[in-house]
């Protein structure tokens, strides 16, 4: 199963797991996070929560935190 909101769309892979792409370009989509859970069967999110159910493993209650872009730090150059 697929499911899409907030830029973000998570795939079910019931070979390999939930593969969480960002689509806010939809013409180049970007993987951005991945679970190992094999027998996905579905996904749908909710509130901050990731539900797959598994026919390894019932319902899993998943949360995905995006990774934080890296910043350069500055400091004042002083002559």
């Amino acid at each position: 199963g697929v499911y899409a909101c907030d830029g973000l769309a998570y795939v079910a892979d019931s070979e390999e797991g939930v593969y969480i792409l960002d689509v806010s370009d939809p013409t180049s989509p970007k993987p951005c996070g991945f679970f190992n859970i094999p027998g996905a069967e579905d996904v749908f999110v909710a509130d901050g929560l990731i539900y797959v159910p598994a026919s390894t493993g019932g319902l899993l209650i998943l949360r995905y935190t995006p990774p934080v872009a890296r910043t350069t730090p500055t400091w004042p150059l002083y002559e």
